[in-house]
């Protein structure tokens, strides 16, 4: 491991390269996290949106 590899760091912010070199970690973790679970949570309505709009299309 390198010298300036912190593991304690690394535990409690990841590896992410974006988050690893914000002038604020801590929050960029905050939102890098909430906008992907944003994101996860609008394309699960979608996949379940896609049985009902293929039905549809059928007709």
């Amino acid at each position: 491991m390198p010298p300036s590899f912190e593991l304690g760091a690394a535990l409690d912010l990841g590896m992410l390269p974006l988050v690893r070199a914000a002038p604020e970690p801590e929050r960029t973790l905050r939102a890098y996290a909430s906008l992907y679970l944003d994101e996860e949570v609008q394309q699960e309505g979608w996949v379940r949106n896609a049985g009902h709009f293929a039905r549809f299309s059928r007709r």
